[in-house]
Formats: C-alpha cells, sequence, structure tokens
C-alpha cells in the first residue's frame, strides 16, 4: 500500500482553522473568522473544505439573537490533522471529552499523543485518506505506539506508552509485550551481524 506521507496536507488558510479549533473547542464560522483575522467569505470557503474532506463535522448549535448557528469541531480524521500541525494533544482531550464522551480511541489517540513524535501521525492520517475512512482502528493505533518505539527509542515515552496500551487494551497487551520481545531479539540479531561485518 502506497501512502503519500511527504505531501503538505493542508492550504494555510485550513490549516488555521483546524489550529483553532484544536485550541478553542466547538467554534462558529463567525467565532473562528474573528479567531483567525481573516475574511468571512475565505474562512466559510474553506469550512465547506474541510466538511468535505472528513476534517470537521458539526457538533452543535449557538443560538445567537434568535438564530441558530451551527457549531463544528474536529472529526477523528481533524485530530490527526491537528496533532501533524502541533496542535496541544492536552487541550484536545478536554475538548473531545464533551464532544465525543466515552470513545476509548478517541482517548488513547489523545492520550498517547504526549509521547509520540507528531509527524508518526501521517502514517494513519494516510491510510484514512487512501481507505476512504473517518474512524481509527485498534491496528492503527498500536501501529502508532510500534512505529514511535522503532524510531526514537525513549524509556520514560515508551514506558508511558506500553502502560496506556495496557490501560486502553489489556486484551492485546501480552500480544504486544511478545511483539516488542520480537522487534528486541530481531535487532540483536542485526546489531551483531553489523557488528561481525565492521
Amino acid at each position: 500500500m502506497q501512502l503519500d506521507l511527504e505531501r503538505d496536507i493542508l492550504p494555510d488558510l485550513q490549516k488555521q482553522i483546524v489550529k483553532a479549533l484544536a485550541e478553542h473547542g466547538a467554534l462558529t464560522i463567525m467565532q473562528t473568522r474573528k479567531r483567525i483575522g481573516k475574511h468571512y467569505a475565505a474562512t466559510h470557503r474553506a469550512f465547506q473544505s474541510l466538511k468535505r474532506k472528513q476534517i470537521i463535522k458539526e457538533v452543535s448549535t449557538k443560538n445567537w439573537k434568535g438564530r441558530k448557528y451551527p457549531q463544528y469541531w474536529l472529526t477523528v480524521k481533524g485530530m490527526l490533522t491537528a496533532l501533524i500541525l502541533r496542535a496541544s494533544p492536552t487541550k484536545m482531550l478536554m475538548h473531545a471529552s464533551k464532544i465525543y464522551p466515552n470513545n476509548k480511541e478517541v482517548e488513547f489517540l489523545l492520550k498517547s499523543a504526549k509521547y509520540v513524535n507528531p509527524d508518526i501521525f501521517r502514517i494513519p492520517y494516510a491510510k484514512l485518506q487512501k481507505n476512504k475512512r473517518i474512524e481509527l482502528e485498534q491496528p492503527d493505533l498500536h501501529q502508532v505506539a510500534a512505529i514511535q518505539m522503532a524510531i526514537e527509542p525513549d524509556e520514560q515515552n515508551l514506558t508511558a506508552l506500553a502502560k496506556l496500551l495496557q490501560e486502553y487494551y489489556p486484551q492485546h497487551h501480552a500480544n504486544f509485550l511478545k511483539k516488542l520481545e520480537k522487534a528486541i531479539e530481531l535487532l540483536t540479531r542485526i546489531k551483531a551481524k553489523l557488528e561481525k561485518e565492521s
């Protein structure tokens, strides 16, 4: 499966909108426009594009002067986008817990994001794009943890990730530890082979 990980994920105005929603929670188009300082028409078009891309969705309404205005926030794909753009996972978790209560995958994603290089989220993002999905699956989340362990083996972060995996997916924890042991074995063999050859 060929994934495009290098492509810039969004135009600048759409990035600003995603970051504003990640930072401030559900907003109307006008509230967002005021926060990012852009013209209403351009902001409205950017919102429509983000909705078509399934990065944002309507989550509530705001009453103002007798009228109802839709408020938007991030989908799971939008949360991945925000993480790639270096938005605060702590703030997003605060907003997500109100918008997506009791969603284990969203909680795990945002809690684990504190221990993961944000660029790693390009992989599940690209998989969602390619497969036209809007929700993450458990293997996507396990893959994020495994890739982090492979490319940046920091003991504190890896311990925190392993504890989160155990807390959220106890049924997969034993399998995860077996895979970790196999990876350590493989890396040890590769290291020995390289040392022997040099």
